[in-house]
């Protein structure tokens, strides 16, 4: 990946003459859905911390109204909440964009963000992209677009480094101990990602801030060409290159959980195979663990020794092979 400079644009920048001939790659204003937890469906979305909301909300980015008491309150948006159980710190929710390929051409990102509420307890986030499906796995396998900052050391003036959220509604004072805050309101934000031209790209929103409130996102546009799939890597970037052509009798294996902490349990509801051969590998590729002669209905296998981390679980049979992954915790 290229490390490359940020460079803020106003939305007005989509009327400049070189991206008038650009696409719609991606849009969701999230106006469509119901108010549910996001879970896997057109985004990924993956609760990396797994601790519990202080509140009782999802785990990880969900829909919802902002629901903050400013202006914007009754906005559609996507949330994730900062607020654990118990104060935890380390809070981590991945909202991930599906895969986009992107032409030899210019191309820009844009979306609208609000924290709960500002100055103090004020929530931050960062914009990633990278080449590489798993770079929730590996932040280091991304680039950053944008890093915003969240209130630290209970000082309403005190920030981390990053960008501190510029609009808060001053008409709504929220008196909440020990000093007056103010809803935040929906802001615009742009990135130009044309450094990333010719590539398929993910492109992650990271909500890092510790024992805040919540943030908001809404708006989420990709412009540019859509440009030729990259099949050379099965679109992992790093991750193990192997040869995977579909069977029907394989992709009934199911594997789960898919976050682990000692055991995977693998299941067929269709067949029971007697001859299939079974590898686990690393994202680098290197082979950590095989059976040749492996039974696939309820059977469990142990991964304790395993270290933290992604790993690709291969089956093959008759010269066909089907791939299904699982974190380790």
């Amino acid at each position: 990946m290229k490390t490359i400079e940020y460079k803020l644009f106003i939305i007005g920048c989509f009327l400049s003459s070189n991206l008038l001939a650009t696409d719609t790659l991606f849009f969701e204003n999230f106006n469509s859905w119901d108010f549910i937890e996001i879970e896997d469906s057109v985004f990924k979305d993956y609760d990396e911390d797994a601790i519990s909301d202080a509140n009782g909300l999802p785990g990880g980015w969900f829909v919802a109204n902002l629901g903050n008491s400013g202006s914007d309150t009754s906005e559609i948006v996507a949330l994730s909440s900062s607020w654990l159980e118990n104060f935890s710190p380390g809070n981590r929710n991945w909202l991930m964009l599906p895969p986009i390929n992107l032409a030899e051409d210019s191309a820009i990102l844009s979306w609208r963000s609000a924290p709960a509420l500002g100055n103090l307890y004020m929530d931050g986030y960062t914009v990633l992209i990278s080449d590489n499906e798993y770079l929730y796995y590996d932040i280091n396998l991304a680039d950053t677009l944008l890093h915003f900052a969240q209130n630290i050391n209970e000082d309403e003036n005190s920030f981390s480094q990053g960008i501190v959220h510029p609009n808060l509604d001053y008409t709504v004072p929220l008196s909440l101990a020990p000093v007056t805050q103010y809803p935040g309101l929906l802001s615009d934000w742009s990135v130009d990602i044309s450094d990333y031209a010719g590539q398929t790209v993910y492109i992650a929103f990271l909500h890092n801030s510790d024992d805040d409130n919540f943030i908001a996102l809404d708006d989420i546009l990709v412009m540019g060409t859509l440009g030729e799939e990259d099949t050379t890597s099965n679109g992992s970037g790093s991750g193990p290159v192997v040869n995977i052509e579909k069977h029907s009798e394989l992709e009934s294996i199911r594997l789960y959980p898919s976050i682990a902490d000692d055991n995977i349990a693998i299941t067929s509801e269709f067949i029971d195979f007697s001859t299939v051969r079974l590898e686990i590998r690393d994202v680098a590729g290197k082979l950590i663990f095989w059976e040749n002669d492996f039974q696939i209905n309820n059977q469990v296998i142990d991964v304790s020794f395993l270290s933290s981390g992604m790993y690709f679980v291969q089956f093959e049979m008759n010269n066909k092979s089907f791939q299904k992954k699982f974190i380790k915790k």
